[in-house]
């Protein structure tokens, strides 16, 4: 029997939110209808502080395994995005840029998330949700679903 995945705390749904919008993009990209613009907007937008929030208000509670390929992937897409700025017609570096955001992002919440929901309990998941909200004041509410 396969266990279900734990509802998402309200602590780290700014977080999700963002995976949402993320997931979008990288959809976009795997179809062709996105461009190293989106992915400059986005990065601009949710990305990179989405990056920072997580690693200066997760990683201190998450020194693990799970972290770490966080930290690695985290590493990998600044990488990638730099490169894409640097050739923003590198086509195969876009398409490879979407696949390893969509495959990161779902590592996260259907791993990552779940195991620190557990490992840090009520209390500090409500001394999260302040600072993380805090954080990110910008990803307070759900995004918008497409037309």
């Amino acid at each position: 029997m396969s266990e279900q995945p734990l509802k998402r705390d309200a602590a780290l749904m700014p977080l999700s939110w963002q995976h949402q919008r993320g997931l979008r993009l990288a959809r976009r990209i795997g179809l062709g209808e996105a461009d190293v613009g989106d992915v400059e907007r986005a990065w601009n937008t949710d990305l990179e502080a989405h990056f920072s929030a997580e690693e200066e208000l997760l990683f201190p509670f998450s020194e693990d395994a799970h972290a770490a390929r966080v930290k690695d992937d985290h590493e990998w897409l600044r990488a990638m995005y730099e490169r894409l700025r640097a050739h923003p017609d590198d086509a195969p570096l876009l398409t490879a840029f979407g696949a390893v955001l969509s495959a990161h992002i779902r590592f996260e919440e259907r791993v990552w998330f779940d195991a620190l929901q557990d490992a840090l309990g009520e209390k500090r998941l409500e001394a999260l949700h302040e600072r993380m909200h805090a954080r990110l004041p910008d990803a307070q509410n759900p995004p918008a679903r497409p037309a």
